[in-house]
């Protein structure tokens, strides 16, 4: 019997505020507002494996990720599914939700729901370059979650997160997949 799939969400913010164009402010004031809703359909979607937007279908596994680059985020999954695992959620925030006006409001929200998440036993973070101070935000969430974090700052310098506790730092999309195929396995990453 072939193993069951499961779809990535990406979460409708970032597709509408594409199309529309909208300007931060209009971001930031829109992503309060349905920031629970995303999360609320995130975590009650993912569990069934039903897209919300555009998706791959990739092996159902152990790996939950959240990303504020959605290419990033499905390129990872698609690594993660080639090296035999599989994805336990995948949530995308809107390529705008790291950005210092928006604070990483949904990328908090979706790291709690993979921390709840017993499906999920690594997580990955899949992002450009935040704000200085939201990258702080969501790293000290990141390290209270209890599992094994892979991050990736897509542009960052190599040096902006530290290998420190649960957090792995790794430089390239491929790099996060092999990183946490890695500790599902019990190695340590190489990246």
């Amino acid at each position: 019997m072939p193993e069951p799939k499961v779809s990535i969400i990406i979460a409708a913010k970032d597709m509408a505020s594409r199309v529309l164009d909208q300007t931060k402010s209009k971001v930031v004031s829109w992503g309060k507002s349905v920031s629970g809703v995303m999360s609320g359909i995130a975590g009650s979607l993912g569990g069934l494996g039903v897209p919300l937007g555009f998706a791959n279908a990739v092996r159902r596994g152990r790996v939950g990720l959240v990303g504020a680059s959605g290419t990033g985020l499905q390129e990872v999954t698609c690594h993660i599914h080639a090296l035999g695992e599989g994805v336990s959620n995948a949530i995308g925030t809107g390529g705008r939700d790291l950005y210092e006006e928006v604070g990483g409001i949904t990328m908090q929200q979706g790291l709690a729901l993979l921390a709840g998440d017993p499906d999920t036993q690594v997580v990955v973070i899949v992002s450009k370059a935040p704000a200085k101070a939201v990258a702080a935000r969501v790293l000290e969430v990141a390290r209270k979650l209890g599992k094994p974090v892979v991050v990736l700052f897509l542009g960052a310098d190599a040096g902006a997160v530290e290998r420190s506790g649960n957090i792995f730092p790794v430089t390239t999309l491929e790099d996060a997949a092999h990183a946490s195929v890695g500790l599902l396995r019990s190695a340590q990453p190489s990246a």
